[in-house]
């Protein structure tokens, strides 16, 4: 079996792509942004993604691939020469081994030296050396495949990816150039940003959905600095001790005696202390929360609603201060005769309604022509007034005739009339009848003289009423006896 036969048995070419997609401790995937200046940071970022996941280290440093089974793919025999450490040229992230005959001249050509080849493998790596440059271009075109998810959406890397014809060696080095252009204010700009979010912190009451999205938007911002200019852990540290001694006087004690009990060194050390304070917080509020959550959802439904009502009474203040509107009729110009209030002028009334026909209170001085003629129909001006103006209030004929046949007073009642004898005991029986014939001829109706008299006695006078009328004659009790001996007689004629 030959040495390239062996080698695609060994090696596994349809591994998972997903892993070919970079991703921060966060899970986030690493995406460099449209700047040059963030070319840096984001190959920070690959750099520590490949370390953690130990991708392509073999590759990078020894232009080599690891198999599964143990064995190491080399492109060329004469790479062993760097492998072994014969020929002393240490490569890493950020100078990659490239293709053996080009990594040999640059070799020669920096030391002014000369290269040491080989005829074969030597017998100490035999059985675990395979030389395939095949294999090692496929694992650098893999490598390739990882750095467009990183660069691909940048407009500065399409040709970049173009010239690498597929070696991810090639276009690391390529990159790296590309951010060298990078201009002044592109550096200004990724550096703002950072300092923009490390100032505003967070914002209100710290709890744990916000620290986790200020930290979020921290990080993002920081991926895209270089390595050399990101924070400290110390800075970082005094960072999250500011979040908290910026926060509540029972977290920052909390947070307080858990760093007495175990220093942070790191950002992330700070932040799991500042979250286990936060998580105790809202633990001990979820608790007060099932014990009392009803009284407390009662009373704030309460306080809901006596808010919605303060709300609503200064909205109807607020209505009655406002002017009245001048280009509304106060008594309304609808189908109802101006009845109903707030119509607003339409057509020629709207311009009847225009300039100073208006008053203080907004309603009309005067008729105008192209008004509504009011429906009382007034003799005088034929309704040709202000509604307000209405000499009948705005009633019809017909109303105004109702209500005064309602008014018109009763038929009279005959008022009794009366007489009151003054009597003397020397007075004649024929100057009493005189009196009473001319009392009875004054009553209405008159009274016949054949009508029935009665005499009522009470306890010093005596009342003489007329069964047809309401004719009466009070007399004192003396006088009494005479009158009716003489009634008695005008009966009995």
């Amino acid at each position: 079996m030959s040495n390239n036969t062996q080698a695609a048995a060994d090696t596994d070419v349809s591994a998972p792509t997903d892993i070919l997609i970079p991703t921060t401790t966060d899970k986030v995937p690493i995406k460099c942004e449209n700047n040059r200046a963030a070319i840096a940071g984001a190959l920070h970022e690959v750099s520590n993604y490949l370390t953690r996941k130990r991708l392509f280290l073999t590759l990078i440093k020894h232009r080599a691939v690891v198999l599964h089974t143990g064995k190491t793919v080399f492109d060329s025999v004469q790479s062993l020469q760097f492998y072994s450490g014969i020929v002393d040229d240490r490569r890493d992230f950020d100078k990659p081994a490239p293709p053996t005959p080009a990594r040999i001249n640059a070799f020669e050509a920096a030391t002014g030296g000369k290269f040491t080849r080989i005829a074969s493998v030597p017998d100490t790596f035999r059985d675990n050396i395979i030389i395939s440059e095949a294999l090692v271009e496929a694992e650098d075109a893999r490598f390739l495949t990882l750095l467009e998810h990183v660069f691909g959406q940048c407009d500065f890397a399409e040709p970049l990816i173009e010239q690498s014809n597929g070696s991810g060696t090639t276009f690391l080095a390529n990159i790296r150039l590309e951010e060298l252009k990078a201009k002044p204010e592109d550096r200004v700009l990724i550096q703002t940003k950072f300092d923009n979010i490390r100032r505003t912190g967070v914002s209100g009451e710290l709890d744990l959905p916000k620290l986790t999205a200020f930290l979020k938007a921290y990080k993002a911002r920081k991926r895209c600095l270089p390595g050399g200019q990101r924070p400290s852990d110390e800075s970082e540290v005094e960072m999250i001790n500011m979040l908290a001694f910026k926060a509540d006087k029972d977290l920052r004690r909390d947070y307080k005696a858990a760093c007495h009990r175990a220093p942070p060194t790191t950002l992330e050390m700070a932040v799991e202390l500042l979250k286990d304070a936060l998580r105790d917080e809202q633990r001990c509020e979820e608790i007060d929360e099932e014990l009392h959550g009803g009284a407390r959802a009662k009373a704030g439904t309460i306080t809901a609603l006596l808010a919605k009502q303060d709300a609503l009474e200064k909205q109807l203040a607020a209505l009655q201060a406002a002017p009245a509107d001048p280009n509304k009729n106060q008594r309304g110009d609808g189908r109802d005769g101006g009845r109903r209030r707030g119509g607003k002028a339409k057509g020629a009334a709207g311009d009847a309604a225009a300039g100073d026909n208006k008053d203080a209170q907004g309603r009309f001085k005067e008729w105008r022509e192209g008004m509504r003629i009011c429906r009382c129909k007034n003799e005088a001006d034929g309704g040709k007034h202000p509604f307000h103006l209405c000499p009948h209030g705005g009633k019809t004929p017909e109303q105004r005739a109702a209500e005064a046949a309602a008014a018109a007073p009763a038929a009279a009642t005959p008022t009794p009339a009366k007489l009151v004898l003054d009597e003397a005991d020397s007075a004649a029986a024929a100057e009493l009848a005189a009196q009473v014939e001319a009392f009875f001829a004054s009553a209405e109706p008159a009274v016949e003289s054949s009508s029935a008299f009665v005499i009522e006695s009470a306890a010093n006078t005596a009342t003489v009423s007329s069964s047809n009328g309401p004719a009466v004659a009070t007399v004192s009790s003396r006088a009494s006896r005479r009158a009716s001996n003489l009634l008695g007689a005008m009966a009995d004629k």
